[in-house]
């Protein structure tokens, strides 16, 4: 899984998920694995959008929706909204926070 934050049609960062280690935040809720959501989250999102993309090993796009413990943090955000992959076209959705 890849996200990543962008402004406009400016990318602010990226990240992918972490299985080595917990950042303050996974370790502050109990995660035993940093998603890339959760590696991008902070005080400094306010107004940004947040892609999350996922692909399966042959190449397919895949769903990528964040997991309920993500959703909780994003929804605590200022993000403005965020956009992830889907199975089917036109191969994204987007919620709005």
């Amino acid at each position: 899984v890849l996200a990543f934050l962008t402004k406009g049609r400016r990318l602010i960062r990226y990240a992918g998920n972490s299985y080595l280690g917990r950042n303050r935040l996974a370790r502050s809720v109990g995660a035993w694995t940093t998603h890339a959501e959760m590696r991008l989250l902070g005080d400094d999102v306010e107004d940004l959008i947040l892609w999350v993309y996922r692909e399966t090993a042959d190449g397919n796009v895949a769903l990528a929706k964040p997991c309920d413990l993500c959703m909780q943090l994003i929804s605590g955000s200022n993000l403005k909204k965020v956009v992830y992959s889907t199975f089917e076209s036109p191969y994204y959705e987007e919620i709005r926070i």
